[in-house]
């Protein structure tokens, strides 16, 4: 694992998003690698007017969030990586995973939902400055979302926000039509985390496909993996519950 701290300044780090890209099949062209880099760079000008990432540096958010995000194509099956998808980010914040993803796949058509103001005009207003036509910003809860005309309209959910499994299948699934994928970005020991979200595979009809490590090249933490859902039914209609409930009443 490349150890960031041995980066001295950003063309290190940029150095470092072609080939690692290549390792997920993904091939990118220098108008595609300075978009990456221009993305990051308004995080964070953002960021001194309000709290949008932890992240202190261009490097930070390189390595550990635009590769992040570009590494979960590792987890998709070739003909769903190379298709013509619609793909919606729940919980998008600072667009880590939608803009790294609609500018490495501009075949797909992305959703980047995110319920904070803030966050929301944000992403609005990357999406303008990078020209990313093939990314729309849903400024809603997931909740409602999934009742609305969005339901079960995705191929392929993603969401890279901090919260438990079992929530995050519930904010994601029902926003994906059957036969498609939910790909959840976690960290650390999931067993335990995935025995508490089986009752909540069961409710909202899908199953496990396969929990994947991020390649050791990525220098994005030895304990970030994948876990790749596949959607074998359709949602009850009683999901997803009505906003907060997920979260404060986990299945």
């Amino acid at each position: 694992m490349v150890d960031p701290g041995s980066l001295p300044d950003g063309d290190g780090a940029e150095a470092l998003i072609e080939p690692l890209a290549g390792l997920c099949g993904i091939r990118l062209e220098p108008a595609q690698i300075e978009q990456l880099d221009r993305h990051c760079r308004l995080v964070l000008e953002a960021n001194r007017r309000f709290n949008l990432t932890a992240a202190p540096d261009r490097e930070t958010l390189m390595l550990r969030h635009m590769l992040d995000s570009l590494a979960g194509c590792v987890a998709l099956p070739r003909p769903v990586l190379q298709g013509r998808l619609s793909v919606v980010d729940v919980g998008a914040g600072a667009g880590f995973p939608a803009i790294p993803l609609a500018i490495a796949r501009p075949r797909w058509r992305l959703t980047a939902v995110e319920s904070t103001g803030k966050k929301c005009r944000f992403l609005e207003f990357a999406a303008r400055e990078l020209e990313l036509t093939n990314l729309s910003v849903a400024c809603d809860r997931a909740e409602n979302l999934g009742q609305s005309d969005l339901r079960q309209s995705f191929d392929l959910g993603v969401a890279r926000a901090v919260a438990a499994t079992a929530v995050l299948l519930e904010y994601c699934v029902p926003l994906v039509s059957v036969g498609g994928h939910i790909l959840l970005y976690k960290k650390g020991d999931l067993r335990q985390e995935l025995r508490q979200a089986s009752r909540a595979m069961t409710s909202m009809g899908v199953v496990l496909r396969a929990e994947i490590p991020i390649p050791k090249e990525f220098p994005v933490g030895d304990d970030h993996r994948m876990l790749l859902f596949e959607k074998v039914a359709n949602t009850p209609a009683g999901f997803p519950r009505r906003p907060g409930v997920p979260r404060s009443r986990p299945l």
